[in-house]
């Protein structure tokens, strides 16, 4: 993935992306071509993605607000 910094995109892809400025057309194509001219760029980012798919587990979001709303409902904090 080549992406900006922009928004959540920094937070929710970590170390799996290329990140590049979205307002320098010059830095866009040198991300396009470190990404695609170099497989162990490659093989990095995805593992560093991979590795990051485990933050966005459903199961760990539902026991988290569950675990959040219990707190909520016994008046914790």
């Amino acid at each position: 993935i080549v992406a900006s910094r922009c928004g959540s995109l920094a937070e929710v892809g970590g170390d799996g992306v290329e990140y590049v400025d979205p307002l320098d057309p010059a830095d866009i194509a040198r991300g396009l071509a470190r990404v695609l001219g170099d497989s162990a760029r490659r093989t990095e980012l995805r593992r560093a993605g991979m590795a990051n798919l485990d933050r966005f587990s459903w199961d760990d979001t539902v026991d988290g607000l569950a675990r959040l709303y219990t707190s909520l409902a016994r008046g914790e904090r």
